[in-house]
């Protein structure tokens, strides 16, 4: 075995020769892609298929068999025919076919132990019994380790006993026997989180990890997510919680995974920009998930779309690979924008409302930030939404019918004529601070 990891870990010699051996090895490199295609789909199709021949045993053992036969097929290649580049496509193929094993026991432990009542009358794996679920998911997982090891240690060998553990954990999710779409959002949520983390592990793991073997190792880490999303979506049906939650979810870490590692500065800046899109519909999809299953009120439904959306652009743009403005600029119109739409449509004379409240306090933050960041455009909508939730509050505190409504009137006069006194004793002091911020804000970017 020693000898075929040495010969698997030699480096290939690529000759750029145009003499028609060199025409035979890329017709070989066709051949060697299309043959693994056709592997993986052969693979893949167990997940889907209902085959009315044999039972679930003996389609799983098949399956389970396939496996053992590439990674014999692999050992045959690497010391029998000594071709190493047929031999790792051969253990590779042995890791694509983790993530569907895993996807059958899954299915076979949900049907005899579900712990939610969402069910599929189509899916196409259902034990007969709970032994039979328990023992065929102990002899998978039992064969698949020592598998999955061998080809780790064929790919990127100084780091196999880590990649090993770290693949089957994060597999290992997919035998979790929840269907609920809504639950399986939250798990998505979890299995997402852990990825990121055994990736950001595997990247300061050396060179190993940054060779074309080491690189699909690291994306065969992400098809378990993949793998419960298409369950939950073929047969279970998406929810707005389960679609929010995989969008928003997704969408940070692939921005995070952007502003850590990704070459090209400029498309990383744009493909960030798409991610960021998707991060705000995926809080807007949980977000309306929200108002159809708790109970909030009118005037801050819109609130609740817009605000943590605003908060979340605001933490993207500390993240930005390139200027963060831009995020902070579609923060702010966000937050304002809705909050003077939302003042606008609950606009009350006779009380005062949820919404100028909401408003005022979305206008003191904005404004606070343009002081603090030196910026004018924030500046701008907070004194905006100020002083538009400000007059309604005031306009309701003088229409309002009550026992007190003279005393409204009366507070808010006393209060002018203080105001107004303030400005005569300190008038010289007041126009030169305006004078000196006048020429500060000339200074301050958008």
């Amino acid at each position: 075995m020693s000898n075929l990891m040495t010969s698997l870990d030699e480096p290939a010699v690529v000759s750029v020769s145009t003499d028609p051996a060199q025409r035979l090895g890329n017709v070989s490199w066709l051949l060697r892609g299309l043959g693994a295609a056709l592997v993986v789909a052969a693979m893949s199709s167990f997940m889907l298929q209902q085959w009315s021949d044999g039972s679930d045993t003996t389609r799983y053992l098949t399956l389970l068999g396939l496996t053992g036969l590439l990674a014999v097929s692999g050992f045959l290649c690497g010391l029998g025919v000594r071709e190493v580049r047929a031999a790792r496509t051969f253990l590779a193929l042995v890791l694509a076919a983790v993530p569907v094993h895993f996807a059958v026991l899954g299915g076979l432990l949900q049907s005899q132990f579900p712990w939610d009542l969402a069910s599929a009358a189509s899916a196409p794996w259902n034990a007969s019994d709970p032994t039979q679920a328990l023992w065929l998911t102990a002899i998978g997982i039992g064969a698949l380790l020592p598998l999955t090891w061998l080809s780790m240690a064929t790919l990127a060998r100084p780091h196999a006993r880590w990649l090993t553990l770290a693949f089957v954990t994060a597999a290992l999710p997919i035998l979790i026997p929840i269907r609920d779409p809504d639950l399986v959002g939250w798990l998505l949520v979890g299995m997402v989180a852990l990825v990121s983390l055994l990736q950001r592990s595997a990247a300061g793991r050396g060179y190993a990890m940054r060779t074309p073997e080491g690189r699909f190792v690291r994306w065969m880490m992400v098809v378990p997510i993949g793998v419960v999303t298409a369950r939950a979506v073929l047969w279970y049906g998406p929810t707005l919680l389960f679609t929010g939650l995989t969008l928003l979810s997704v969408c940070l870490a692939c921005y995070d995974w952007m502003s850590r590692g990704f070459e090209d500065r400029d498309e990383s800046s744009i493909l960030q920009g798409t991610l960021s899109a998707g991060v705000v519909f995926g809080w807007f999809f949980i977000a309306g998930a929200a108002v159809q299953a708790l109970p909030v009120p009118a005037q801050l439904q819109g609130l609740l779309f817009a605000l943590p959306a605003s908060g979340l652009l605001m933490v993207l743009s500390a993240r930005s690979v390139g200027s963060g403005a831009p995020y902070r600029w579609v923060a702010a119109c966000l937050a304002v924008g809705a909050s003077l739409v939302n003042l606008v449509v609950y606009w009350r004379l006779e009380q005062l409302s949820i919404a100028a409240v909401a408003c005022l306090l979305v206008g003191i933050t904005t404004l606070a930030y343009g002081i603090y960041a030196k910026r004018k455009l924030p500046l701008g909508l907070g004194l905006l939404a100020s002083l538009a939730a400000f007059t309604q509050l005031l306009v309701a505190a003088i229409e309002i019918e009550h026992l007190l409504h003279w005393g409204s009137l009366a507070g808010i006069g006393v209060a002018l004529i203080f105001v107004a006194a303030l400005c005569e004793r300190h008038a010289r002091r007041m126009l030169a601070y305006a004078g000196q911020m006048r020429l500060r804000i000339r200074e301050w970017g958008y």
